[in-house]
């Protein structure tokens, strides 16, 4: 049996490519940084991704005009896309609770993204609601899928609570969106 075949070791694999990269969420990083100073076998893991980073790092720095901070050359990112498009499309995917990123969209309300269909627009997407955050007034242009998973969602009268499930038609119009304690709201609607 290989290391790769140990969940627990997938994991640490994992918390230590997110911690070289500077993906790993700030909520674990004080803790991941605690548990780095203790454990041998994760500065081991720590290290051998900064080892393998390096190495396409200094690809990366010899494709560019001569200075690190410049951008790659416009022939490489076509490089790069036509080998992606010739992977096809993607038969599965995974979105981390931890990963991705979060972006503030008015105050107390954030959104990720987990998918996005290029040729349909579709997206699928996780809100979150802080207690008393208002999300204003808006009019849909397409149809909206709203799933709350925890806490409660408010629109004008209409009390939403984990579990519940809303959709609305193209031309519907939304009263401000708000929450009385928070809410985490999963989001699938065309562009």
């Amino acid at each position: 049996m290989s290391k790769r075949d140990i969940p627990a070791y997938n994991e640490l694999d994992r918390l230590a490519s997110e911690f070289v990269l500077g993906t790993l969420h700030s909520d674990d990083r004080a803790g991941f940084l605690i548990k780095l100073d203790e454990d041998p076998q994760l500065r081991e893991l720590v290290a051998q991704w900064e080892d393998r980073l390096a190495l396409l790092e200094d690809r990366l720095a010899a494709t560019v005009d001569g200075s690190r901070d410049s951008e790659p050359a416009h022939s490489l990112w076509g490089r790069i896309e036509s080998q992606i498009d010739a992977l096809g499309p993607r038969k599965a995917s995974t979105v981390r609770a931890e990963s991705g990123n979060w972006r503030e969209i008015g105050p107390g309300v954030e959104w990720k993204l987990l998918h996005l269909d290029k040729e349909s627009g579709e997206k699928s997407l996780l809100l979150k609601l802080a207690p008393g955050a208002i999300y204003p007034a808006h009019e849909h242009s397409s149809v909206e899928e709203c799933m709350i998973i925890e806490g409660d969602m408010i629109i004008g009268d209409l009390q939403l609570y984990s579990g519940d499930y809303h959709v609305v038609q193209p031309g519907t119009r939304h009263e401000d969106v708000t929450s009385q304690n928070g809410g985490l709201v999963f989001i699938r609607h065309a562009a």
